[in-house]
């Protein structure tokens, strides 16, 4: 296995402020895992090139499964996210909005039903 350089890997993610975000953000979870995967898988062939025991590089197998199920996962989120709220999307696509209350901050209906003194 040729020699690598050090590198360093920042990965952050932000709060979504949309679906889009979402969807783009579980994808790219999912693709993050997936090449995490093959890298270890890489390394792990490279260690069983150099006559480590099977055992020992069995936990990188065991890793680079778990790494692959995780990215899965991931993509599954963004796909059941896209099914859940498939009806709410096509209703904003048609421009209405849906914030979330019954009604506008502060407004009262018109007729309320009279207070009882007792």
């Amino acid at each position: 296995m040729p020699p690598r350089n050090r590198r360093t890997y920042l990965v952050e993610f932000d709060d979504p402020d949309s679906d889009g975000e979402f969807l783009a953000t579980c994808l790219g979870i999912g693709d993050l895992l997936a090449v995490a995967s093959d890298l270890v898988a890489d390394w792990t062939q490279g260690l069983a090139d150099r006559g480590l025991p099977a055992p020992i590089l069995a936990q990188f197998d065991h890793a680079t499964d778990g790494l692959d199920q995780a990215a899965i996962h991931a993509r599954q989120a963004a796909m059941n996210f896209a099914d859940y709220f498939e009806d709410a999307r096509k209703v904003a696509a048609r421009g209405l909005r849906i914030v979330g209350t019954s009604g506008s901050p502060g407004r009262r209906p018109a007729w309320r039903p009279p207070r009882h003194p007792y």
